[in-house]
């Protein structure tokens, strides 16, 4: 512990060192300056050395002081000290030093304590010196005289902000007070109020003998109290701090406790914040993150009778709108967190209801006196950040009104139903009444162009003379919805709209006569796709459509849409990008089904990039090949030859859209026929001629976008079809006028209007197989559990250029999350809990260049602090498209967030499909939910069918009813005629019989050893017989009688190896009876793959006859749990001379078929096609290639079977 006189340069345990420089501390006297060294603690210590008294004073709650400072000979040799009145001193006058304790006080009572430091110089070589102090407590303000706010502070005067509650609040002026005036009361319960935005506050009172205690509550959190009582009057004290709030908005209530006064001088808080307005208090202008809105606006509804406009200069705008009327409201939205009215107050005002989204949210009263303008009578923060519907309604008699509503400063007003919309809101985008992916059913539809009334000069209408089935329909991913429209006295007053099956209705029969309306919306439904149908039961009027509104991040999806090209039919259609960067050359194709960028427009660019639909027309080959037409020309300018040069003309495969083991997918132009009046091709059969299946309307130009531009062909065009373009340097070229518009051009032309590219696409779909268990008459799949892995609640990306992050935990590898910049791209996923993970897959889009190269994992548990995790220096794509790779790492941390940091090769953007985060528990299979009744059906395959079986083991087929479940295939190769499945298992227990006896010699036997090993679970059991096999026996204490048709008999008291080993020759003898013959049946039986159960050798050991009498040494038996694979190997050990005597000969008897086996077959297949692999009993894998027999055809593929009966353990299933 350090003693005054010594150097301390840092504090020691359990004290706290404060610099000079804290501004707690007060210097008074003659100038002080800094002075910067390295002795100095922090660096720098302040002095003066002017002949003057010079002090330092500062106040500290604790119970010890320690001043430390430098020691030389031209420092002050007598410094005072004075603590709580009582004085000391010490000397900085001696053998230089720094940061010396110069002075030390313990054991002081713990509570605050005013030190004054001083000295008087007498010159230069007297320096007032002073450094840093250390406590056992710590530095306050609090008591101290503040008459100015400190650097980082500003002081609020008698702002009209501060409300003063109660009766005893009188105003007292002096001098001494800031700006000479003081507000206080001595009524008990007396409050002040105010609120302010910062982080930090201060009371500035009058300490004196007749003042009191109050207590301190901010933003309704406990009370903290204060004393005012002092001595003497003080002004202007520091009696109340607060630091370290949250920045933000900020309630304070100070109440008067106890008898005596308590009183407010002034306030202090942050420099850059601000006191809020209370209620009741006029406010003529918004404050600082608030935006006004006049009563004008047109978001503001006034429903109801009686509404009139009130005008006065004092009023926001100069108006006012009020009515009396019982029936009178007010509605307004906005999106925000907080609103305020401004009304005037008056005495003819009423108490007014308030209701926000729907419920009840108090009253307001505006009634008062004097009269007020722009008063603030309502306020409410803190609301969730959204859209609100704020409704205000009359609760008693007078008048109800509106002067202005203040909203967040970065929010805004809401449009409502019945209120002109002319451009999307922010947070909205707006889709034209023409656009592809709004379906019009019916026929009478007709279109409005170069009307300056309506969105962009378009609309939908048709006029109805009867019912009509006419319907409106489309999808969207999004949460809100809006329809754009007229209200009009000739529109039919009862549309219908259904959303997800959620009927609605609308009336836009309306004598108002104006266009661009919000006619209906809905909103707040869950963030997903959405299918939309408009339809009416009006009989007479206009049917009519303006445009749609739906989320700015969302996207329109037309109703006959689909993402993968496996769910195709006719009439469905799927988006696919394009581009071409080169005029006149072909382009590039991408994200077939998976993106979710803007159409490109039905007239074509040079050099486009964007969407396009392709309409599925047919199929060839039965239903693998299915084909598509674009339903547009997607590229104008080019020639046929460029086409053909790319292959784009006869034929060529995309590797960039087709996905291995899924599909292929190549690419060609349509036929156009020789001649106008050859209707045998694509064209005329698919464009001019099909309704798709009713789809559609044969040649309709909103389906097909034909006019006004010729689409390339691969026909060649006939003599005279264009005056200088026929024979075979010429092309067919078809639409522009009419569906049915027939013509030609060169095939090297590249004119802009005659040579437009669109597309066949034909999509070969690859077989698949999906699998099913049928356990007696269920049919059942099994549930895989991947350890504790909780649901991904969120997922946000620092960019997206197309397709949301969502889309990489679909399930969907036709689905994409692009990056929209290069460098470093985060996805951050949410998960519902923390979890640790260990591992992830990673699955690339359909353009492989922009798979990340590397990636980093961080983790965190409050989404803003991260740590590292993983770093993957190289994923290992190279370029590789829609291919999932795994990442396993080591982690036992467990997060709530996890942010995956991508790096794309060469700084690319990144494309990927899926990510898919694997816990530290692998994935176990955990149970069987029953899907169906047998027979199986298609549906059940594509709704539950399983892709991976390799988690299947015994554990899980034992949880099954029957004893022969069944393993159902289905695959979409109709040609397949059986699938193999090897299986990994274990057979039940086997006793093996022979058909023929063992011949004893004539002699005798002096012995029977059995050399045998039974390892793990493993189980060997002999019987024996003396008789051809008519009964057994086992031995216990004697021979006993043990029925073979009984495994668990012989499992239970067969012999084991070492009884075996034990049984004495008498009980042999005993046995045999006099019999030369036995015979034994050996039981083997095995848990796991791992165990081990064999019996090795049988030593036979003769009574000996003469020395040159042979005897039988050994027979060696080697088998496994399925078979005896070595059958009786080295049966004899004997002299060669009685080999022919004994008759004991080795091949023979293993040609003899003397041992046979019994009950060893594993019908696993039902049939007989079956063939068994066994292993040598030392452990192996058991692998049974086991048929499925028995196909069925089931929808468009084939349904096997395969019989798992007899199978013990079963530890891997694989199909192919």
């Amino acid at each position: 512990m350090a003693t005054v006189g010594q150097a301390l340069t840092a504090p020691e345990s359990g004290w706290t060192r404060y610099e000079q420089s804290d501004s707690r501390f007060k210097y008074q006297g003659g100038s002080w300056s800094d002075n910067p060294g390295s002795n100095y603690s922090g660096g720098t210590a302040r002095y003066t050395f002017s002949p003057d008294l010079h002090s330092v004073t500062f106040k500290f709650n604790g119970t010890a002081l320690r001043i430390i400072s430098y020691r030389d000979s031209d420092r002050q040799s007598n410094v005072s000290v004075v603590i709580d009145g009582q004085s000391d001193s010490y000397s900085a006058n001696g053998v230089a030093a720094g940061q010396v304790l110069l002075f030390e006080k313990k054991g002081l009572s713990n509570g605050t304590h005013d030190v004054t430091i001083s000295a008087t110089n007498s010159g230069f070589f007297s320096i007032f010196e002073f450094d840093a102090i250390d406590l056992i407590g710590s530095l306050t303000l609090i008591g101290q005289q503040l008459t100015s706010p400190e650097t980082g502070w500003q002081r609020v005067d008698s702002a009209a902000q501060i409300s003063y509650v109660g009766a005893g609040w009188n105003t007292y002026t002096n001098a001494s007070y800031y700006k000479g005036a003081c507000v206080a009361s001595n009524t008990i319960g007396d409050k002040i109020k105010f609120s302010f935005y910062g982080s930090m506050l201060r009371i500035i009172d009058l300490m004196d003998v007749d003042r009191g205690t109050a207590s301190v509550s901010i933003d309704g959190g406990a009370a903290e109290t204060y004393s005012t009582l002092a001595a003497s009057s003080l002004f202007q004290r520091l009696v109340y701090e607060k630091k370290g709030l949250t920045i933000g908005i900020h309630t304070v209530e100070i109440t008067l406790e106890t008898s005596g006064y308590i009183g407010l001088d002034a306030i202090d808080i942050d420099s850059t914040g601000w006191m809020l307005a209370q209620v009741g208090q006029q406010l003529t202008a918004p404050e600082p993150t608030w935006l006004r809105v006049s009563n004008t606006d047109s978001h503001i509804a006034y429903l109801g009778s009686g509404w009139a406009s009130y005008s006065h200069t004092n009023y926001e705008g100069g108006s006012t709108s009020a009515s009396s009327n019982s029936d009178a409201k007010v509605v307004f939205r906005f999106y925000g967190t907080k609103f305020r009215i401004i009304e005037l107050k008056e005495t003819n005002r009423t108490t007014i209801n308030i209701k926000i989204d729907g419920s009840d949210a108090g009253t307001y009263n505006p009634q008062g006196s004097p009269y007020q303008y722009q008063t603030l009578v309502y306020e409410i923060v803190g609301l969730a950040l959204g859209v609100h519907t704020v409704e205000l309604s009359l609760a008693g008699t007078g008048y109800i009104g509106v002067d202005a509503i203040d909203i967040d400063a970065t929010g805004y007003m809401v449009a409502q139903v019945g209120q002109r919309l002319t451009a999307p809101e922010p947070g909205w985008r707006r889709y034209d009444d023409i656009h592809p992916s709004i379906k019009y059913a019916g026929g009478g539809w007709a279109t409005v162009t170069n009307d300056p009334n309506t969105y962009a000069g378009t609309g939908h209408y048709m006029t109805l003379s009867g019912a009509t089935t006419n319907s409106i329909s489309f999808k969207f991913y999004g949460k809100n919805l809006r329809i754009i429209d007229l209200y009009y006295t000739n529109r039919v007053s009862n549309v219908k709209v259904s959303v997800d099956g959620v009927r609605y209705s609308y009336n836009p029969n309306n004598a108002l006569n104006s266009y661009q309306l919000i006619v209906f919306e809905a909103l707040n439904l869950p963030l997903s796709t959405h299918e939309v149908v408009i339809t009416t039961d009006s009989t007479s009027n206009i049917f009519s459509i303006d445009a749609i509104d739906i989320d700015a991040t969302g996207y329109l999806i037309h109703p006959d849409e689909v993402t993968n090209p496996k769910e195709l039919t006719v009439g469905k259609r799927i988006r696919c990008y394009y581009e071409a960067p080169v005029a006149g050359s072909p382009g590039a194709f991408r994200s077939l089904g998976n993106n979710t960028l803007d159409l490109l427009p039905a007239s074509p660019a040079s050099t486009p990039s964007g969407a396009f639909y392709l309409i599925c027309v047919g199929a060839e080959r039965g239903d693998e090949r299915i084909k598509l037409i674009a339903d547009r020309n997607i590229q104008s300018s080019i020639s046929w030859d460029a086409l053909n040069r790319a292959g784009y003309a006869t034929g060529v495969d995309l590797p960039s859209l087709s996905i291995a083991d899924q599909f292929v997918v190549s690419a060609r132009l349509l036929s156009g026929g020789i001649g106008s009046a050859d209707k045998d091709n694509e064209w005329d059969k698919y464009i001019g001629g099909s309704t798709l299946g009713g789809t559609i309307t044969a040649g309709d130009n909103n389906t097909w976008n034909w006019t006004g531009k010729w689409s390339l062909t691969s026909t060649t065009a006939p003599a005279g079809s264009n005056s200088n373009s026929s024979g075979a340097g010429s092309r067919v070229v078809r639409g522009n006028s009419s569906a049915s518009g027939f013509s030609g051009v060169l095939s090297s032309e590249a004119g802009p209007t005659n040579n437009c590219y669109r597309p066949v696409f034909i999509i070969e779909l690859l077989f698949s197989a999906k699998y099913l268990f049928q356990d007696g008459t269920d049919i059942k799949k099994c549930v895989l559990t991947t350890g504790v892995l909780p649901t991904i609640t969120s997922v946000s990306a620092t960019t997206s250029y197309q397709g949301p992050p969502s889309n990489l935990v679909d399930g969907a590898t036709n689905t994409i999350w692009w990056s929209n910049g290069s460098g470093p791209q985060s996805v951050i996923f949410e998960l519902s809990s923390a979890i640790a993970i260990s591992s992830v897959d990673l699955t690339s889009g359909d353009r492989g260049a922009d798979a990340p190269a590397s990636f980093n994992i961080y983790g965190s548990n409050n989404g803003s602090d991260y740590l590292l995790v993983a770093s993957i220096a190289s994923t290992g794509f190279n370029g590789a498209a829609t291919t999932k790779l795994p990442f396993t790492f080591g982690n036992d941390t467990a997060f709530k967030y996890y942010k995956f940091e991508f790096y794309g090769v060469g700084g690319n953007w990144v494309q990927l499909s899926e990510v898919r985060i694997l816990p530290t528990t692998p994935p176990t299979a955990s149970g069987w939910i029953k899907v169906g009744e047998a027979p199986v059906t298609r549906e059940m395959f594509d709704s539950d069918g399983m892709d991976d079986l390799s988690l299947i083991n015994n554990t899980m087929l034992q949880q099954l009813v029957s004893l022969t479940p069944e393993l159902l295939v289905w695959t979409s190769d109709t040609q397949a005629q059986s699938k193999q499945a090897a299986l990994t298992a274990v057979p039940k227990g086997r006793l093996v019989f022979p058909t023929g006896d063992i011949i004893l010699p004539a002699q005798g036997i002096d012995s029977l050893t059995l050399t045998a090993k039974a390892e793990g679970a493993g189980n060997v059991r002999i019987i024996a017989s003396v008789n051809q096999g008519a009964t057994w026996k086992s031995i216990s204490s004697q021979w006993i009688t043990v029925e073979p048709s009984n495994l668990a008999d012989v499992k239970a008291n067969g012999l084991s190896p070492a009884v075996f080993n034990s049984i004495a020759i008498d009980q042999w003898k005993e046995l045999l009876g006099g019999s030369n013959k036995i015979r034994f049946a050996f039981y083997l039986e095995i848990e796991e793959i791992t165990d081990n159960a064999f019996a090795d050798l049988i030593t036979i050991t003769p009574k000996p006859v003469s020395d040159k009498t042979p005897t039988i040494q050994s027979i060696k038996i080697i088998y496994d749990e399925l078979t005896i694979e070595g059958r009786l190997q080295d049966l004899e050990r004997i002299n060669a001379i009685n080999l022919a005597k004994l008759n004991f000969k080795s091949n023979a008897l293993l040609m003899s078929e003397k041992y046979t086996l019994h009950d060893m077959v594993i019908d696993t297949c039902q049939a007989e096609e079956m063939k068994s692999i066994s292993s040598s009993g030392a452990g192996e894998t058991t692998s049974t290639e086991s048929a499925f027999v028995n196909p069925v055809v089931l929808g468009s593929g084939k349904m096997l079977e395969l019989n798992l009966a007899a199978i013990q353990k079963i530890k891997k299933v694989q199909v192919r």
